[in-house]
């Protein structure tokens, strides 16, 4: 499984490229990827949430006979905040108090890019030599 970011997109419409070339007892593999999502997510409440927004990052992978590395980033965003939200952030702005709108801002969905970063390693002595 490729996991290429923390928000649930199952498809999005873009590109990606795939470099693959042998090197030493292995192969390394780049991966750079691209595009939109518009999704709809069942939520609890009455209305379901449009998952509106985008990704691009890339992949580095070097695999040999029983180990596999693995480091990647992506960028993602939405284009609409999560309506179950509303009336939390409403009440932290109704408040008054200056930390608790600033919270109210931070908690937004919309507001900015999401950025992961990972890196592993496998080792699985059933294979190779």
């Amino acid at each position: 499984m490729e996991l290429y970011a923390p928000i649930p997109f199952t498809h999005f419409d873009g590109a990606d490229l795939t470099v693959r070339h042998p090197l030493g007892d292995g192969m390394l593999k780049a991966k750079l990827f691209g595009g939109k999502t518009d999704e709809t997510l069942a939520s609890w409440s009455d209305s379901d949430y449009k998952l509106d927004g985008g990704l691009w990052g890339g992949l580095a992978e070097y695999q040999l006979p029983k180990l596999l590395f693995r480091a990647g980033f992506s960028i993602s965003w939405l284009d609409e905040d999560f309506p179950s939200l509303d009336p939390v952030l409403a009440a932290l702005r109704g408040s008054g108090e200056p930390k608790a709108i600033a919270l109210a801002e931070d908690l937004r969905l919309s507001q900015g890019d999401y950025v992961f970063l990972a890196a592993g390693m496998a080792y699985e002595p059933r294979f190779g030599n």
